[in-house]
């Protein structure tokens, strides 16, 4: 996932992250935070 805040899948989703990148744009811009994530399991379905 890409964004500006820290919001993830979740353990409660079933996702676990595995790799976490910060890419900083310059003094004058939002950096980009990335997140990668990969499926542990299969959530029950409802």
């Amino acid at each position: 996932s890409f964004g500006w805040s820290s919001n993830d899948f979740g353990k409660n989703r079933g996702f676990k992250i595995v790799e976490i990148l910060l890419i900083a744009h310059g003094e004058h811009h939002n950096d980009t935070i990335v997140t990668v994530e990969v499926k542990t399991h299969e959530q029950a379905r409802l």
